[in-house]
């Protein structure tokens, strides 16, 4: 089979996308019966959030599903696998969020409207992911700058070049034969 792990990930893409399907109508679909049915109505406030919380993460799961669902041609052969859900980075980022937005509409319908602080805590990840990124692009930004207004290059001295031990040992050696 030529296309093996292409057709893997493509099974296991549809699969994920199945999965993720069923979760958003059994957490959503749970926060509506027991929010507005079994207990207390929520405000407007309280609404607007959950919108806010459940239309992020289906907005979230329609790229994903547009970027990953496979192609198929009228053969049933594969034509484009789509982006691999299981792959590191921006996607895994972004399962995570959808996963966060479920946990935090399934804390609002058991407990309080309260549990929508909870949101709070993704900008607190993001600072936390991308400090070390930051600094690190600070310290170069702040190191070229030096570089920039000393106007000269700092990696050579201004007389001969650097040598490694090697070279001025042999150029020692040289110079002791030569005399």
């Amino acid at each position: 089979m030529a296309n093996a792990s292409q057709k893997k990930i493509a099974a296991q893409n549809v699969r994920m996308l199945r999965f993720m399907r069923y979760c958003s109508i059994v957490v959503n679909g749970l926060f509506i019966v027991l929010r507005f049915f079994v207990r207390s109505k929520l405000s407007k406030k309280s609404t607007a959030l959950f919108l806010l919380v459940s239309g992020s993460a289906a907005l979230l799961h329609a790229q994903l599903s547009k970027l990953s669902t496979p192609v198929y041609n009228e053969h049933g052969a594969l034509v484009k696998v789509g982006q691999d859900l299981t792959a590191p980075g921006l996607t895994s980022y972004l399962l995570a969020y959808i996963a966060f937005c479920w946990f935090i509409v399934l804390a609002v319908a058991l407990t309080t409207t309260k549990a929508f602080l909870l949101f709070l805590a993704i900008p607190g990840f993001i600072v936390y992911k991308g400090f070390p990124l930051l600094k690190t692009v600070l310290g170069q930004l702040k190191g070229f700058a030096a570089q920039q207004s000393s106007g000269a290059d700092t990696t050579e001295p201004a007389g001969e070049p650097q040598l490694s031990k090697r070279q001025q040992k042999l150029r020692k050696r040289a110079q002791k034969f030569q005399r």
